[in-house]
């Protein structure tokens, strides 16, 4: 199989929590986020002038362009997993009351490559309630 880069970052959503916590939760630096409510000061999301429908907060948990070589990128979804699924407690209000997360992964590839979840990882991730996205950005060799 060719080799890929990728990058996974946490992101949560929520209809009007602040979701600042979540970095003290997940030990993790917040990369973008913002309130329900509040007018738009970053470029993303909403025009200018126009109010925040939802929260959101992301943190970056790989650095950038981790190689396939050095690390499967299973292996760091599995260890998301595992951190969410030992904060279940104290994410069981933000789930019950509209709040999700899900794990962003760019994937980089040369030509084709392929990915194979085993189903344990889909479980886990399933129990921990997280979402799976996956941005795939190819580049000519």
């Amino acid at each position: 199989m060719r080799p890929y880069t990728y990058s996974v970052s946490l992101r949560a959503n929520h209809p009007r929590r602040d979701l600042s916590s979540l970095s003290g939760l997940f030990s993790l630096e917040r990369r973008y986020g913002w309130t329900a409510g509040e007018l738009p000061t970053e470029g993303l999301g909403p025009t200018r002038g126009e109010v925040r429908r939802q929260s959101y907060w992301s943190a970056r948990v790989t650095p950038e362009g981790v190689s396939s070589d050095d690390q499967q990128l299973e292996e760091a979804l599995d260890r998301v997993a595992s951190d969410v699924m030992r904060r279940s407690d104290a994410l069981a209000d933000f789930h019950a009351t509209g709040g999700t997360l899900n794990v962003f992964v760019g994937l980089i590839g040369v030509g084709n490559f392929g990915l194979v979840m085993p189903i344990p990882l889909l479980q886990k991730l399933a129990a921990a309630r997280i979402e799976l996205q996956l941005d795939i950005y190819p580049q000519k060799s």
